[in-house]
């Protein structure tokens, strides 16, 4: 599964916080949960993830976000620290991600501005 995430460059938002409904079912019949495991690639630490199958983009906590130019594109470095639900223990990874676009969202808290980046879930 290919998605895009909207990390927060002005504040730190909750693992995928898109609500979902309780349970959805997939285009080949299988039901999934609002909440089930998965793996962030290639990093491949399971960790909960809240589905929302009608979604586009989903939202990750992201942390020390720098953006930087590589090869005269956009890009931004970040870390993701998550829970390992096979250990228990906090993990931590950076990451380094081409930006798609940039966001600016509006709502009662005020206007957020995001960028946009592909990350691949299993």
């Amino acid at each position: 599964m290919r998605l895009r995430f909207s990390w927060a460059l002005s504040a730190v938002l909750a693992l995928a916080l898109i609500p979902a409904a309780y349970a959805c079912t997939r285009a080949d019949g299988q039901v999934i949960g609002w909440v089930e495991k998965g793996k962030i690639m290639p990093w491949g630490v399971v960790t909960k993830l809240k589905m929302d199958t009608g979604a586009l983009t989903s939202s990750m906590q992201a942390e020390d976000i720098e953006k930087f130019k590589k090869d005269g594109a956009k890009w931004v470095r970040f870390k993701v620290e998550i829970e390992d639900e096979s250990t228990g223990k906090k993990v931590e990874k950076a990451f380094e991600r081409k930006v798609l676009r940039r966001v600016k969202l509006s709502g009662a808290g005020g206007v957020d501005h995001r960028v946009s980046v592909l990350m691949k879930l299993c």
